[in-house]
Order: structure tokens, then sequence, then C-alpha cells
């Protein structure tokens, strides 16, 4: 599974393509992040390319906010859909509201975050000027980031896309298991998801899963990708840094399919109803062990 993702699993597997300027659609017209394929590799690499070009500088305002300095910590603490405000509540994230917000709220929601305008993928800004495209850059700034990467916390990527000149949603992607995205910590948060669905690919020489989370009321969904561990009696799908790929944190206006074109989507089956595992043995499996079961029969359903 890590040579297929290191080759198409779009934001941490690959670099976005600098020229794009329309949001990617899937075949059900639906956006989904950018995508531009890698030679396979081992283990998924981040490619940030942002410093062979300046994208175009937007004029600055004084509605614009300026960057702010932050830890790889701060940084994290801003990006956990947990704890946003109590006047920015999900849908609403650190200041954007997809099928809401425009480009000047996206350049203040990437200012707390630490990045300016100078910061976004080259072209981004010059392309997305007919309301339509993407604002995208590596979460590349905090003062720490080199003692980040050595612990194993390679920048985080996000996606904004737009259409309209409204930002229609957001992605972001870590190569690794962020915090808030453990199951206990999301079912005491949210309850059970509207959708809790998987695939499994074992067809690549190294078979992995993709587990998809769903919330309806605030348009959010969360996507893990990792390694299948095959038992004797079947395999086992493990959410923790060991066997973590990359993990999506997607957040959508109203009008927008959750999750719709990510990488192995067309194989997704409800775990409930096809699988007959509830999402609460899987939370208490998750929780005391990093994984749950899959018997031989149900990966038949792959």
């Amino acid at each position: 599974m890590r040579r297929v993702l290191a080759g198409w699993l779009m934001l941490m597997a690959i670099y976005l393509q600098s020229c794009s300027s329309a949001p990617a659609e899937d075949t059900t017209g639906s956006p989904a992040p950018s995508v531009s394929v890698t030679p396979a590799a081992s283990t998924p690499v981040l490619q940030d390319d942002a410093s062979s070009s300046q994208p175009d500088l937007p004029e600055v305002t004084s509605t614009l906010a300026m960057p702010s300095s932050l830890t790889t910590e701060e940084l994290q603490q801003l990006l956990n859909p947990l704890f946003q405000s109590d006047d920015c509540l999900l849908p609403c994230y650190n200041g954007l509201v997809p099928g809401q917000s425009g480009i000047s709220e996206a350049l203040n929601f990437y200012a707390a975050l630490g990045l300016g305008p100078q910061d976004l993928m080259p072209g981004d800004y010059a392309a997305i000027q007919d309301g339509s495209g993407h604002l995208r850059a590596f979460l590349n700034k905090a003062s720490d980031q080199v003692q980040a990467e050595s612990r194993g916390m390679p920048p985080s990527l996000v996606d904004l896309g737009f259409e309209g000149g409204i930002v229609k949603y957001l992605y972001v992607g870590w190569q690794y298991l962020p915090e808030f995205s453990n199951l206990v910590d999301l079912n005491s948060r949210f309850g059970p998801p509207d959708r809790f669905e998987l695939a499994v690919d074992l067809a690549s020489e190294t078979p992995g899963y993709a587990l998809f989370l769903v919330y309806s009321e605030t348009h959010m969904g969360l996507a893990y990708y990792g390694d299948l561990q095959m038992t004797g009696e079947g395999g086992m799908v493990c959410l923790d840094n060991d066997r973590i790929s990359a993990v999506f944190l997607g957040i959508f206006a109203p009008d927008i399919p959750a999750m719709a074109g990510l990488p192995l989507g067309d194989m997704l089956l409800p775990v409930e109803a096809s699988l007959q595992i509830p999402f609460l043995s899987v939370v208490e499996q998750v929780g005391r062990a990093g994984c749950f079961d899959l018997t031989a029969e149900q990966l038949e359903a792959w």
C-alpha cells in the first residue's frame, strides 16, 4: 500500500501542481483535491517546490491579517477541529466557512496559520482571479519546523477549493496520525458518524485500506489510509503512527458531497451494514489495541 500511495495518494504522496487553475472533479461532478502523480517510492514524501518561484501577490489591504508566528504545537492546536472557538463552531474552521467565505477570508485563514501570500503554491493566487481554482500551501513556517520533522512530523498541506469566488471545500492532510483523529476522542465529541465506510485494496503488493468517517451536521469528514496487517485468520486495520500513511480532514459547503473523489472511494463499503461490525465495537478495539479485526470472510467483500 505504501508503494501505491507514493504514486497516487493525493496531497501527501504527491506534490500539488502549481499550474492547476480549477478544482479537480470526480465522475459525479464533485470537486476533489488536485492530483499530480510522482514515481513510486517506498514512503510517501511531500515535495515542497514552492521555493522554485513565487506566486503573484495580492494587493494587501487593511482587511488582511499579518501572518502569525507559531510553534508546531500551536499550529496543531489551531488545526484541531475538536477545539474551535465558541464563535466559530464547525463547519466554521479557523474563521473559514465553506460555502460563505471568499478570497480575503482565505488569506486571513492562512495568516492565522503563519503563512503569507508569498507562501502559497506558485501561481495559485494569479489563477484564482476568475473566482475558481485553489489556494494551497504547505504549513512549513513553524518556528520549530526542523525539530518537528526530526520527530516524524512533516508539514501538513492545505487545499482550499473555490468556485464563484467562494471557498467550497477545504482539505488538510497529514503524513502521520494527528492527536485529535483518534476514534475515542472523535466518538466522545461527535458520537457515531453518519457514514462509516471501509475500503480494502488486496490487489497491491502491500494490501492497504481507506477508512472514512463523515459527520453530516458539521459538514466534516476524515479519511485514514494505511497498510492492512494480514493475519492467518484475516486482517487488521491499525490506526497508529507506525501503520498510517496519511490522514485527511475535509470540510465542505452544503452543496458539496463530503470526501468525494478520494482514492479508493469507489471501493468503500458501510462497515456496520456490509461487514456487521458496530462502530462502537471498532472504537473499543482501536482504543484498547490500536487496531480492529477483519475476518477472512469479511475480506471477501472486496
